[in-house]
């Protein structure tokens, strides 16, 4: 009897067993639609900061994103005269050190606030002609020209296969007026690079709140953009502000549909993401999150699914390295702010440099293949 009790549970477990494994492909078997790539955003500014960053981007992805937010250099790109030495340094830097196959290019007209202009992008530029710029509405004719023609000198430089003109620019935070303001310097540029580089694809990024007004900015502007490309850090926004849980399971599920189907005869693609593998506290904004390095495993995958359900043309992580020492390096020097500290836990890696769960996801992911 005992041996017919132990065969019968033998044959069960096989039975089992075989029955998962005809639900569950191997993990190898599956293939991506989507380019994966990462900003070069290193974990320290210093050389081997550097190497570190552009070697996991070298070897785990297949493009580069180029994600410039330091301003414009506003007088240069008018007159078209020598750009100020820190642009020119930083653009040679990247292109020297990157060799993916694929390049995504992103600047920003706007402040890191997303609804004033962006700053001036130099060292050495005198206040009057900063404040000169400050000054001036985003649909000037004169920011108009100077923006296009910054846009030209970067394209040119990089020779990218994707280029975002307006990273995240459909905040919450525009009034009404100046809103209108900035879809009708779109309205203006948007032709003009499009004239000017027909086969490009050429975008804006959307940013994904919970807030029903950002989705209502993105219809609006989507007529100056060939794709839906989202930035997005669920984490922020998802759950209670005040130690809220950044589990899987707490992000809507139409979090990336809802801005996918705002026309989904375009492209989707993610422009940037990323998602905290410890605890966040931004207190001095109210915001106390719990982060665990499964629950940022989990995120990847949910990621990458998403991307293949919606057949993206790719996606970008932002920071593949936590930035601990980076952000130690700022605080010596009294130039951190505690906002910094919001994107610092998102690494593939620890601030030890040591890999977290996320990154054999993203491995899997990154040696599958790729349909063409």
């Amino acid at each position: 009897m005992i041996k017919k009790i132990i065969a019968y549970s033998i044959c069960i477990s096989i039975m089992i067993s075989i029955n998962y494994s005809c639900k569950k492909k191997p993990f190898e078997e599956i293939s991506r639609n989507f380019y994966m790539g990462a900003t070069p955003y290193p974990p320290d500014y210093t050389d081997r900061g550097d190497a570190l960053v552009y070697n996991f981007i070298n070897t785990n992805c297949d493009l580069i994103a180029h994600h410039f937010d330091d301003g414009v250099p506003w007088e240069e790109a008018l007159n078209n005269t020598i750009y100020p030495q820190v642009i020119i340094d930083e653009s040679n830097k990247r292109i020297s050190k990157s060799h993916v196959s694929k390049v995504y290019l992103s600047l920003a007209p706007l402040t890191s606030s997303r609804n004033k202009i962006a700053g001036y992008w130099s060292k050495t530029v005198v206040d009057s002609v900063k404040n000169k710029w400050k000054n001036k509405e985003i649909n000037d004719s004169l920011v108009v020209r100077a923006y296009f023609n910054y846009c030209c000198y970067m394209i040119d430089k990089f020779n990218p296969n994707y280029f975002n003109y307006a990273i995240e620019c459909n905040s919450k935070e525009w009034t009404a007026e100046d809103f209108n303001k900035f879809l009708d310097f779109c309205s203006k540029i948007y032709p003009q690079l499009k004239q000017h580089y027909p086969t490009l694809p050429i975008f804006v990024s959307y940013v994904i709140t919970q807030d029903a007004i950002v989705l209502e900015r993105a219809k609006k502007i989507n007529q100056y953009s060939d794709y839906i490309s989202v930035s997005t850090y669920p984490y922020v926004s998802v759950g209670s502000f005040a130690y809220g849980p950044t589990d899987v399971g707490s992000i809507p599920s139409d979090w990336f549909s809802k801005f996918r189907d705002i026309d989904a005869s375009k492209p989707f693609s993610i422009a940037e993401t990323g998602y905290i593998a410890e605890d966040l506290n931004l207190s001095e904004y109210g915001i106390t999150k719990i982060g665990k390095p499964e629950w940022q495993a989990d995120y990847v995958q949910f990621l990458f699914e998403t991307c293949n359900k919606y057949n993206a043309e790719f996606v970008n992580w932002f920071c593949p390295y936590d930035y601990d020492n980076g952000y130690n390096t700022l605080q010596a020097i009294g130039a951190a702010f505690p906002l910094f500290k919001e994107w610092k836990d998102t690494g593939l890696y620890d601030g030890n440099g040591l890999e977290r769960p996320s990154l054999k996801v993203w491995d899997k992911w990154y040696k599958a293949k790729k349909n063409n």
